[in-house]
């Protein structure tokens, strides 16, 4: 019986010392909000312009669709935060003026000059067709650093070379680069 009773004096010290615990505490609702977002990339030419130029110079109508109406377009991507995991670099190019055309079954950026348009490869020799995103080839942003160089060929083409008229032409594109 004295067990008992030490036993119940026990407990109710137990149930005092935990309630005298709670007695003060007080439930807070607590509500965390987060955006998570993705590195912002911006594209620029090499020494950091926000528009870059290929300059075609003076190209016969016979080198359309040959090597010698191939140029370089060189860009720097820099991403604000290292590359998401499990995320590629992908680009978009989309035509602002001259449109896009047909080239062997393919969009290609188009220009002003009927029957010529211009076909933009990555340095790996894969098309990059207007408005589609592609993966971008043979750019790996080091670590320690936010940007790298992509690497372009831009070549001037036509279905229509021996009707295609010369004269100078213009036709211009964005490019937007994210990780996807």
């Amino acid at each position: 019986m004295k067990q008992k009773i030490q036993q119940e004096v026990l407990g109710l010290f137990v149930a005092f010392l935990l309630y005298s615990g709670s007695a003060g505490a007080v439930d807070i609702p607590v509500t965390i909000s987060v955006t998570i977002l993705e590195p912002v990339c911006t594209v620029t030419d090499l020494t950091g312009n926000s528009q870059t130029e290929v300059d075609f110079e003076t190209v016969p109508v016979t080198a359309v669709n040959k090597t010698g109406a191939i140029r370089d377009l060189n860009m720097k991507v820099t991403c604000d935060g290292v590359a998401p995991s499990g995320k590629t670099l992908k680009m978009q190019v989309a035509a602002t003026s001259g449109g896009t055309m047909s080239y062997v079954g393919a969009q290609v950026l188009g220009t002003s000059l009927s029957g010529l348009g211009i076909q933009l490869t990555d340095s790996a020799g894969r098309v990059v067709p207007p408005g589609a995103w592609t993966a971008v080839s043979g750019v790996t942003i080091p670590a320690g650093s936010l940007s790298a160089q992509v690497e372009l060929k831009a070549a001037l083409v036509s279905e229509t070379v021996s009707t295609l008229k010369g004269g100078s032409f213009t036709s211009s594109a964005s490019v937007v680069m994210a990780y996807q």
